[in-house]
């Protein structure tokens, strides 16, 4: 089949590239949250605002000291750290 066309960007959107990381095989979105544990295979897009509390409420609820293990650059309980526009781990691999 020749002569066929797909769309691969819309004018004016950001691109998100993944990329597949460790062992296990998951393709994770980028850019991500620092020190983020190599098993994730949910991820969520933290918005400029969220906290620690509201990422583990709203995807799960996850209890908000397992995010933070999971995002291990997030600045502990206190969520000093928690980087808008990145992808944060909601989920690992067993």
């Amino acid at each position: 089949m020749s002569n066929r066309y797909a769309c691969v960007g819309i004018i004016g959107a950001t691109p998100t590239p993944t990329v597949t990381v460790g062992a296990n095989g998951v393709s994770t979105p980028l850019p991500t949250q620092s020190d983020m544990v190599s098993n994730s295979n949910k991820f969520v897009k933290v918005n400029p605002g969220d906290t620690c509390d509201i990422v583990s409420f709203y995807n799960g609820p996850i209890a908000t000291e397992k995010f933070v293990a999971w995002n291990g650059g997030v600045g502990g309980l206190a969520c000093t750290n928690l980087q808008a526009n990145t992808y944060a781990c909601i989920g690992v691999k067993a």
